[in-house]
């Protein structure tokens, strides 16, 4: 992408380095990061949040230049990175709330609320008993039910993604057997009941190769059958 020159005025109004970046691919690293951005500007830091080595979808990035971070924004918010379109905003940690102050978080320069930058972190998931798919009284075995997959998503990608949960022991992708091309969902095969448990509660209604995949019982489980003694999904 190019960078079209930016007003100084436009430039001047932000003092702040770092810059925010969301809706990152799973794909993207810290040096791909950089490489991106140093069109922009020189670049201190750029690093993206992960949680056991797998990307948490964000990161944050430092310029040298204040000027630069506000370029960044006003020219790469949008742009395709790594297959993604990334968003971007200023970084501005919320200052600490003052003892008697109202909730929702100190207000922003000029006393006006920041309530037009969204959290920085991914916000807690609903209770199992909250979600469509999910409720207290749905029996579930081993096997989970994955919808909604990207359509270049392999048997191997669902092993790889669910292992995070726990043992995988049988992952496969349903095919059309005359194209062989992906019917978009497949099947997951703990080795513990509880971890299929987890993963529709952690992993029902996230992204995964940039679709938002649903989580569920696999009703055709062999263990759900009549004389099977599956769990229970506990609501937390």
């Amino acid at each position: 992408f190019s960078v079209p020159a930016l007003p100084n005025s436009r430039k001047q109004a932000m003092a702040n380095p770092r810059v925010y970046v969301r809706n990152l691919s799973w794909n993207t690293t810290d040096d791909s990061l950089r490489a991106f951005f140093e069109k922009v500007g020189p670049v201190v830091s750029a690093s993206v949040a992960r949680n056991r080595d797998r990307s948490k979808g964000w990161a944050i990035v430092e310029f040298h230049n204040p000027a630069d971070a506000a370029t960044a924004i006003a020219t790469t918010n949008g742009v395709d990175l790594d297959g993604r379109p990334i968003q971007l905003w200023a970084d501005e940690p919320k200052a600490p709330a003052a003892v008697g102050a109202p909730a929702g978080g100190a207000p922003a320069a000029g006393g006006q609320p920041r309530a037009d930058r969204p959290p920085r972190v991914r916000p807690p998931r609903q209770p199992a008993a909250q979600n469509n798919n999910v409720d207290d009284n749905q029996p579930v075995a081993r096997r989970v039910y994955v919808g909604n997959l990207a359509w270049r998503t392999s048997w191997q990608d669902l092993k790889d993604h669910f292992k995070q949960i726990g043992n995988v022991v049988y992952s496969d992708v349903v095919r059309d057997p005359t194209t062989n091309r992906s019917k978009g969902f497949g099947i997951v095969e703990f080795e513990h009941q509880e971890d299929a448990v987890r993963a529709i509660q952690e992993y029902n209604g996230t992204d995964m190769n940039g679709r938002t995949i649903f989580v569920r019982a696999d009703k055709k489980d062999r263990e759900l059958q009549p004389g099977a003694a599956p769990v229970q999904v506990q609501v937390q």
